[in-house]
């Protein structure tokens, strides 16, 4: 599963499920982010790209919450550069989706 939608306090949460296991290359996990969010797979040569699709207004009017699950991280964190890479690429996107209004929220859980 790569993505599903919770109801929390009566508010749709977009949860997108990334296999951090995938993630070893930084292409990896710009694929692992597209296909979380059914996003065109042009898209995962850029993360640009990527955090523009998801900032577009068919979004921010459905969601206000998107939480981001790194699944099966153990192998990621033992690669220092490569997981800081992601969670700098993580904390990018969600300045981008909280810059967009106050009542955005995102999350990040690392399993």
């Amino acid at each position: 599963m790569n993505s599903y939608i919770e109801i929390i306090n009566n508010e749709k949460v977009y949860v997108a499920v990334l296999n951090a296991g995938k993630c070893k290359a930084y292409s990896s996990f710009l694929k692992e982010l597209v296909a979380s969010f059914s996003l065109p797979e042009s898209a995962s040569s850029n993360f640009n790209d990527i955090t523009g699709y998801i900032c577009l207004p068919s979004w921010f009017d459905e969601y206000k919450t998107i939480k981001i699950i790194l699944s099966n991280s153990g192998s990621l964190k033992k690669n220092a550069n490569r997981f800081d890479e992601i969670i700098t690429d993580l904390n990018i996107l969600k300045n981008s989706w909280q810059s967009i209004s106050p009542q955005h929220k995102f999350i990040v859980e690392i399993l």
